[in-house]
């Protein structure tokens, strides 16, 4: 059996599972969501298959309408409808000045023109999103075949493949395949704003995948993809062209090219999510515009591989050039919102084989300190400090995943006492909350990576707070992006003192409260989920100084505790053994503290006495 053969037998059991598991039962009015009546109407009113129509959507968004928010790949919508500000595009990037006007970069002004809505509207409403998205389809198809609208399912794949956003052959007809291909199987869905959509499967549907009308680039290197032979793997070629067509020499997108480890060693591996749909993703990638690339990209459903950067080169991944000079870059389909309903285990699974044979391959210590999330990369300089990516997000199940990669159970050892942070993932579910458009809401519980670190050790003592985060001095918030007091697990952190069932541990270069109850279940505190904190809560206070402080020998044995935590560790500044009240800061010392340890390699305890596993609350 190929491997596509191995790919479509392998969807088809997944498609099942999906439509048979999440299915309405009979008698429920939930499938005729207004999403649903909105892609039959829309699909009636232009003449496309419904059924095409919602399985292109499918394939571009899952059919989220991220609230009318902008997605990461600059789209609005379940139609995924682009338009990316030209003047913003040229300030980030001048060398981008030649796509800044690209169509591709614009489909929503497109659509709208062609329905006559405003583009607001098209934005923030749904449906109005479906509707106008139907009619970009029927004008490509018609377009492309020769003003009329097709009459067969299969002839509309070079009007689906010209909407995939790839500029390359290869990712415009591996798009079309991959909507074919939902077609064939069906699918059943409910969004994150509770909308039930699904469609039947049709069948043995024959693409006609001529697509020498679209004027698409058809030039594409031979490359074999580097992966196991336990992964169903392929290649597709990220961009490598110039961003001013009119000027070569102005540069080129969206890697560089080396000859690693020749040149520079390998020695990290960088865990991201795509925040956008599996098929986007490496469309977006191979569109110069974008401005980033991963060596690969995994799908959520199957564990499917694409590699779309030799792994000798750079690919723009991480948000630090020096990250990006040493590292290679996954990329994992999903939202850190969402984490548990994209982070399947087939997902898990075949990326720890990748990562497995990575680190072989490049001999790369298999640990927490050479695999880690996006969010615990620093940005490379303190400008940039608090601005930086926090995907795979609170979601990601460290534990198990390092498991499967076959880590070592403990971190390495010093003469300093540390602690590995280590929450049970199922029963760990601190409160985190989102905020769009200013108006923040709890995510739904489940279960975390990772720990709340306080400024005093009780309960109700303030979060920790970071002035690259809030400059005003504000306590850290729950908020999903905000870093400042989260400790992640397989982390390592330096033990400053005990006090009964509290560690203080260094944490960005301060004493930071992590409680370890043994054998009780803390209450979980109220905490603020904005800046703007309860006037009535304690403002952040020094560490209480102990009376009686004895010095903790390196030699003496380490306590078992369990403690959830996030961040790079931090070697100790002093040995003190009470805990010192707090200094003020200012916001570019502490920006420049955390951009070095974020960015460190080294962790906190390397040699010597027992490293104790915690799990704090």
């Amino acid at each position: 059996m190929t491997a596509q053969a191995r790919r479509r037998a392998l969807s088809a059991v997944v498609a099942l599972g999906l439509l048979l598991g999440a299915a309405p039962a009979s008698g429920e009015s939930e499938q005729d969501s207004g999403v649903q009546r909105a892609f039959q109407e829309s699909a009636h009113e232009f003449g496309v298959p419904a059924t095409l129509l919602m399985a292109t959507s499918y394939q571009l968004t899952r059919w989220e309408d991220h609230r009318g928010e902008q997605s990461r790949a600059g789209g609005y919508g379940p139609m995924h409808l682009t338009e990316v500000d030209a003047a913003k595009l040229r300030a980030q990037n001048p060398e981008l000045r030649g796509y800044a006007d690209h169509p591709a970069l614009h489909t929503l002004s497109e659509a709208a023109e062609l329905v006559d809505v405003a583009p607001e509207a098209i934005r923030n409403d749904p449906e109005q999103n479906i509707r106008a998205g139907a009619a970009l389809l029927a004008e490509r198809s018609k377009r492309l075949h020769g003003g009329t609208l097709p009459t067969h399912l299969g002839e509309w794949y070079p009007a689906i493949a010209s909407l995939s956003g790839s500029p390359r052959l290869s990712g415009a007809r591996d798009f079309a395949d991959s909507v074919y291909e939902v077609l064939d199987q069906g699918r059943a869905r409910t969004t994150a704003s509770g909308q039930r959509i699904a469609f039947a499967p049709i069948p043995e549907v024959r693409p006609d995948r001529d697509l020498s009308a679209t004027g698409l680039a058809d030039s594409e290197p031979d490359t074999e993809a580097e992966c196991p032979d336990t992964v169903d793997c392929r290649f597709l070629p990220a961009a490598y062209a110039p961003t001013n067509p009119e000027d070569p020499s102005a540069g080129y997108g969206n890697y560089d090219t080396a000859e690693r480890p020749d040149d520079v060693q390998i020695d990290s591996i960088v865990i991201h999510d795509t925040e956008v749909a599996y098929q986007t993703a490496i469309s977006l990638f191979q569109d110069p515009a974008h401005g980033s690339s991963a060596h690969y990209v995994i799908r959520s459903s199957d564990g499917e591989v694409t590699q779309m950067v030799p792994t000798r080169d750079m690919a723009w991944h991480a948000g630090s050039w020096d990250r990006n000079m040493r590292s290679i870059g996954i990329e994992h389909e999903g939202w850190a919102a969402e984490g548990g309903t994209w982070y399947t285990e087939a997902m898990y699974r075949s990326s720890a084989k990748l990562v497995r044979y990575l680190a072989e391959e490049h001999d790369i210590p298999l640990d927490r300190e050479h695999v880690v999330g996006h969010d615990e990369v620093s940005a490379d300089t303190p400008a940039k400090a608090g601005t930086e990516h926090y995907d795979p997000g609170p979601y990601w199940d460290w534990e198990h995943y390092m498991d499967l990669v076959g880590a070592r159970a403990e971190g390495n050892r010093s003469q300093t006492e540390a602690v590995t942070i280590s929450p049970r993932f199922e029963t760990n579910q601190p409160p985190v909350s989102e905020c769009p458009d200013g108006a923040c809401q709890d995510l739904p519980a489940q279960p975390a990576n990772f720990v709340h670190l306080r400024t005093e050790p009780r309960d109700d003592a303030p979060l920790l707070s970071n002035p690259a985060v809030h400059p005003d001095g504000a306590p850290g918030t729950t908020r999903i992006e905000d870093w400042s007091a989260k400790a992640t697990t397989g982390r390592q952190y330096a033990v400053a003192e005990r006090r009964g069932d509290w560690l203080a541990l260094w944490f960005d270069g301060k004493k930071v409260g992590c409680a370890t109850p043994v054998g009780r279940t803390p209450n979980r505190p109220r905490t603020p989920t904005s800046s703007k904190h309860d006037a009535t809560a304690s403002r952040p206070t020094a560490w209480p100084p102990r009376r009686r402080a004895s010095t903790r020998r390196a030699s003496s044995p380490a306590r078992s505790h369990r403690c959830p935590a996030r961040s790079r560790p931090i070697r100790p500044t002093s040995r003190a053994t009470t805990w010192p009240r707090r200094t003020t800061t200012s916001s570019t010392t502490a920006t420049r503290t955390r951009t070095t340890t974020r960015s460190s390699a080294a962790p906190s305890s390397t040699s010597g006495s027992p490293t104790t596993t915690a799990g704090c609350t």
